[in-house]
């Protein structure tokens, strides 16, 4: 079936180990296995501009980020209670209820 070729030949191109001969993304949406997926109508420039440069100079402690993720996962599931659980590399991970608890 041409279908499954395309496919196979589109996951080789984007499993390619060496980065330099890996499929770009502009290029693997002209696949043929995705071209009939692309519709170049919706395909329109941002409002707004996303500026990176002071990204660099933020200095987050672990606590910090972990408390960054956590507020992330809290978002999609607002069940989990507000206090971040305390994480530490030595400490296991138990399963409590519906919340992942560190032991």
């Amino acid at each position: 079936d041409h279908e499954d070729k395309h496919l196979i030949d589109l996951l080789n191109k984007l499993l390619e180990f060496n980065p330099n001969k890996r499929i770009k993304s502009y290029e693997a949406l002209d696949h043929l296995y995705v071209s009939n997926l692309n519709d170049i109508d919706m395909d329109n420039e941002s409002n707004f501009t996303i500026h990176l440069e002071n990204m660099y100079k933020l200095n987050y402690d672990k606590a910090a980020i972990q408390s960054l993720y956590w507020d992330e996962i809290r978002y999609f599931h607002p069940n989990l209670p507000e206090d971040n659980p305390s994480i530490s590399s030595s400490q296991g991970m138990v399963r409590d209820s519906s919340v992942f608890k560190f032991a």
